[in-house]
């Protein structure tokens, strides 16, 4: 595989780029949230449900929320401007055409972000009479601490991995399934690039083999990080952190934000 792998960016050097744009790519296909979403069943009918969504939605986000037009069949549908950390898609419509109940529909890009926006919207919709035991139940929940944008980011410039650990710890907007699959993709995806830029490097350069190295053959070195190739094998590494800069914005940032309205959650 190795010898395959190398023969392959030898004859087409322009690969490597391509390679990158694939990898960056993993990440997007494997971690996509497809096929869960989040659905609520109130007793308001639509339009008070829809006024009470919009409401939240406003607050949550202060003010920077986006009507759209497709709404999949519902009566209304909403989504956040690009520049904020949410990512929700939230559809209020008629629980049936003769039913004058509301159905609120939550999509996200994480599955726990989606139950997150499901347990928020369950406490603007319960009634009256429930809030006496929801608040006996009260002390079970635990309160958000606000996490470090700066910290969060310098950990994702040493390891994304270790940046997904930080973001999803005690965090609503990570589920287990939501760490550890970003953990591992990220993880995985690191070990590849490093893997391929090193064997290009490593046949594409002239120098020392690691054995004439060890027995301190004069000459110039092929070593990564003590010649001009150093600059490549780091930037081909900073690639990936920069793809992920965006995704811990949005988790710790949503996080912060449902710490400063203080809302709780069960983990």
């Amino acid at each position: 595989m190795k010898r395959f792998l190398v023969t392959h960016l030898k004859k087409n050097p322009f690969c490597l780029r391509k390679s990158f744009i694939s990898l960056l790519l993993i990440p997007t296909f494997l971690m996509t949230n497809l096929f869960a979403a989040e659905t609520i069943e109130v007793d308001d009918n639509y339009e008070e449900a829809n006024f009470k969504t919009i409401k939240l939605l406003n607050r949550l986000t202060e003010n920077r929320v986006v009507k759209q037009g497709k709404t999949a069949g519902f009566d209304y549908r909403y989504t956040s401007k690009w520049y904020t950390p949410f990512t929700y898609d939230v559809y209020v419509g008629r629980y049936k055409q003769d039913s004058p109940n509301a159905i609120i529909r939550v999509e996200a890009d994480k599955r726990g972000e989606e139950k997150a926006y499901k347990a928020i919207l369950q406490q603007e919709f319960r009634k009256k009479e429930q809030q006496e035991t929801e608040q006996a139940e009260e002390k079970k929940l635990l309160a958000l601490q606000e996490k470090s944008h700066f910290l969060g980011q310098g950990i994702n410039l040493l390891s994304p991995p270790a940046s997904i650990i930080y973001s999803s710890y005690k965090s609503p907007v990570y589920n287990t399934f939501d760490t550890y699959s970003r953990f591992t993709v990220y993880l995985a995806l690191d070990l590849l690039v490093a893997g391929i830029t090193a064997a290009y490097i490593n046949n594409t350069t002239r120098g020392k083999s690691f054995e004439e190295d060890l027995i301190l053959k004069r000459g110039p070195t092929r070593a990564m990080i003590q010649n001009r190739t150093a600059g490549f094998f780091f930037g081909s590494l900073l690639v990936l952190r920069l793809y992920h800069t965006l995704d811990v914005y949005q988790g710790i940032g949503s996080h912060n934000r449902f710490s400063q309205l203080s809302y709780t959650f069960r983990f």
